[in-house]
């Protein structure tokens, strides 16, 4: 039997971890975007708000170190009783990549690939629908 997740209105969340916990992963990029920082400070107080533990946060300059960070992350989450993990990756992009210093571009499927390959098993991959992805 599955129940509604009171935190979200779409989302079911297998009984069996019902009483586990929400985590979130906030990477973000300064590039020609000096904002980042403050948007990423108020998107944790919201998740907070919303009921997730402690939420990570890192500042990210090249793909290498947005990978490395999501690995970080994922290890966290894989030691704790999780239901649901959240990424939020805030930064310039197009044409379904975003953009790191120098012109560098990393693919958004190559981190839903990451993401699928690293979870475990019983926390589903979700995603919106986009036409970019």
């Amino acid at each position: 039997m599955q129940e509604l997740s009171p935190h979200s209105y779409g989302y079911i969340i297998p009984r069996n971890q019902s009483n586990c916990k929400m985590y979130a992963l906030i990477l973000f990029n300064l590039m020609n975007r000096p904002g980042a920082e403050g948007e990423a400070g108020n998107l944790e107080d919201s998740l907070k708000i919303a009921g997730f533990e402690e939420p990570l946060m890192f500042q990210w300059t090249n793909p290498n170190e947005l990978h490395n960070m999501i690995g970080v992350g994922v290890d966290g989450v894989r030691r704790e009783n999780c239901s649901l993990f959240m990424v939020c990756l805030m930064s310039h992009g197009s044409m379904g990549s975003l953009e790191a210093g120098g012109g560098n571009k990393t693919q958004i499927n190559s981190i839903l690939h990451q993401l699928k390959g690293e979870l475990p098993p019983d926390i589903p991959l979700v995603r919106p629908l986009s036409p970019t992805l």
